[in-house]
């Protein structure tokens, strides 16, 4: 009976290992023409806003509203600042100089949550006047929604 058992068992293993590797969705990633089409998709109307909570994110997404904003000045790209970000805005200068940046040199917009200024103990007063405050960040993002946008937490 032993013998059936790990008869069996390597019988099963040896059947279904292959399924996984075998399977075209698991095995193909996309070609370099899905990747660019899929890159291209980005509507130049289009209405976009990403949730950023901290430095290295505000980073990529400043970089994301540039790099479309360069393709499309139509384009409406917002980030909603949230978190330990809305403190370091506040508190250190190149983070405020590259939020002043983005909205004066790129046309991003840029807004700063109130419950995060209120929780990290913030003067509201150290945000740049360029960047305004909604009360709930998470609010803010369902209205963007609500109004068409595409948004993301980064």
């Amino acid at each position: 009976m032993k013998k059936f058992s790990k008869l069996l068992t390597l019988t099963a293993a040896v059947a279904i290992i292959p399924l996984g590797v075998a399977n075209p969705a698991y095995a193909q990633p996309p070609s370099v023409e899905e990747i660019l089409a899929t890159e291209n998709a980005v509507r130049a109307d289009g209405k976009y806003a990403l949730l950023a909570s901290d430095g290295r994110h505000l980073d990529g997404a400043i970089m994301t509203g540039r790099e479309l904003k360069a393709k499309s000045s139509a384009i409406d790209f917002q980030i909603v600042a949230y978190g330990q970000l809305v403190q370091e805005i506040a508190t250190t200068p190149a983070v405020k100089d590259a939020v002043r940046r983005a909205v004066i040199d790129d046309g991003l917009k840029v807004v700063a949550c109130n419950i995060s200024v209120q929780r990290t103990g913030i003067d509201p007063a150290l945000l740049p006047p360029e960047i305004p405050t909604t009360g709930n960040a998470l609010t803010y993002a369902l209205g963007l929604q609500e109004q068409g946008y595409k948004t993301l937490t980064y």
